[in-house]
């Protein structure tokens, strides 16, 4: 039997929880009832939509606790492959899948040492990792690039780790929300728009850099904790904090173009998501990462210098032939044909 460690529903969507659920609801569609078991919390509301994959609630501990005492133990009770989605696993039962999205808290540790916490979170990601790396389980991550990272760094093969990149067709199932334009006074393909959390690696300083270097424009950026900007930034640029999945959609989708000038990343998922649904062009970081998923269709900043915006007519932006052909290389349906015949793989190993 596999065993989906499901903490992830009891944790606010980003961009980990977003490969989890899609995910864990395409092996729900293609896996064989019985095959899988998605374990959650017992505090946690049972999530709606599954038919093949039978919900299971266990355990009284929250978050981290509950992965390595209450999710270790029904592992080990019922000595299961375990499938975790969430860069964790229990260091007492490691065996099964596990997601390693990246390894930027050990490549990068300046991203994260913002303080005691900050400190503390670093120094538990490198034992999780660790483990990981100690242990036989099948690791996957979401791109060459991040697999090549987790080999150089900790020395293991590349062929332990599978690659299996991200979708993005879960945008279909989100309906776009335009009224949030007029809410906001927009005009449609007349504003740059970003997402971008405080995290050092998203490098909100560039945006604030672009903004400034090119007045005539406007620029909106969304995120948590993005409205305390306000008042520190140039007038052409709005800070609008958290937006719903249908408001970033319309957003993306009426946009100019979408910036992403992150510093590091295992995939990269939100330009992805800003094609599929309706941008014009995406702006994104000069590195290897994005180099990778993104190829052609996209335009590529160096993200620690100041960017111009280029003529509509510029020939560096790409053309929807190539934008269709991005989108044709990525599907979640696809992703987790791969992830099910590696749990499967696991799953008939003697132990």
């Amino acid at each position: 039997m596999i065993v989906i460690d499901g903490i992830f529903f009891t944790r606010t969507m980003t961009g980990v929880q977003r490969v989890a659920n899609c995910l864990v609801r395409e092996l729900d569609r293609i896996a064989e009832p019985g095959q899988f078991q998605l374990l959650i919390p017992a505090f946690c509301p049972v999530p709606e939509g599954f038919t093949r994959i039978e919900v299971v609630r266990f355990g009284h501990c929250r978050g981290y606790l509950w992965e390595q005492v209450d999710l270790a133990l029904y592992l080990a009770r019922h000595r299961a492959v375990g499938l975790f989605f969430e860069n964790a696993v229990p260091v007492l039962y490691r065996r099964g899948v596990t997601y390693l999205h990246d390894i930027s808290m050990r490549v990068n540790p300046e991203f994260w040492r913002t303080g005691c916490r900050g400190r503390i979170s670093e120094c538990l990601w490198r034992i999780m990792y660790r483990a990981i790396m100690d242990s036989e389980m099948q690791m996957v991550t979401v791109s060459a690039f991040s697999r090549s990272e987790i080999s150089r760094v900790y020395g293991v093969p590349e062929a332990r780790i599978a690659v299996i990149p991200c979708g993005w067709q879960h945008m279909n199932n989100i309906e776009a929300d335009p009224g949030v334009l007029e809410r906001l006074h927009l005009e449609r393909r007349g504003y740059f728009f970003a997402m971008a959390t405080a995290a050092a690696n998203k490098n909100q300083d560039w945006i604030l850099r672009a903004a400034a270097a090119n007045p005539q424009e406007c620029f909106v950026i969304a995120g948590k904790g993005t409205e305390r900007l306000m008042g520190t930034v140039p007038a052409n640029l709005r800070c609008i904090g958290y937006v719903s999945d249908r408001e970033a959609k319309a957003l993306m989708g009426h946009c100019r173009a979408f910036l992403f000038p992150s510093l590091y990343e295992g995939f990269g998922l939100p330009p992805l998501e800003a094609l599929a649904s309706g941008a014009e062009y995406v702006v994104v970081s000069d590195i290897p990462v994005l180099r990778e998923v993104y190829g052609d269709a996209a335009v590529y900043v160096d993200p620690r210098t100041t960017w111009q915006v280029p003529d509509r007519e510029s020939e560096q932006i790409p053309g929807a032939e190539v934008r269709a052909a991005l989108l044709g290389r990525y599907s979640w349906a696809g992703s987790a044909e791969q992830l099910l015949r590696l749990c499967e793989r696991e799953d008939g190993r003697k132990v």
